[in-house]
């Protein structure tokens, strides 16, 4: 979230307002049911899921501010050369990525997103970054 990003919204402030809304969902489901909450509830799933995702968030911008080098280095440094040779770098498929043309619809909407608005999310930009170094087999540090 760019909320979180910029501080506009502190993560703290975030769980915790989860964790309420947690708890007031299974107060009602305890009251409307007269016992236990029902552990298949899909608002309390997605919640416990999106806290998930809050952590992940922190650990890896620790791990960033840990090592910046995470940045600009491969964390395999077996795979150094993959896709650096001569020739490798495909400029015509790079260009359609760019410019959403990759004749995938998802990708190429994605990307016009991305164009006409300067964000997506982050499942948005993962999917992005994915599809460029796997299916189009460019190399990362170059896109």
């Amino acid at each position: 979230s760019p909320y979180l990003t910029w501080g506009n919204i502190s993560l703290r402030y975030v769980i915790v307002a989860t964790r309420e809304k947690q708890e007031e969902l299974r107060a009602a489901q305890k009251k409307k049911s007269g016992s236990n909450p029902v552990k298949n509830n899909p608002w309390l799933r997605s919640l416990a899921s999106f806290q998930s995702r809050m952590h992940w968030r922190s650990h890896f911008i620790q791990k960033l501010e840990a090592q910046p080098s995470l940045e600009c280095q491969d964390q395999c440094l077996a795979f150094s050369n993959l896709r650096r040779q001569p020739g490798d770098f495909n400029q015509q498929y790079y260009d359609a990525w760019c410019e959403g043309r990759t004749g995938f619809p998802f990708v190429d909407a994605c990307m016009r997103c991305l164009i006409r608005c300067g964000w997506v999310n982050f499942r948005m930009r993962a999917m992005l970054v994915s599809f460029a170094t796997y299916n189009l087999w460019l190399d990362w540090k170059k896109i």
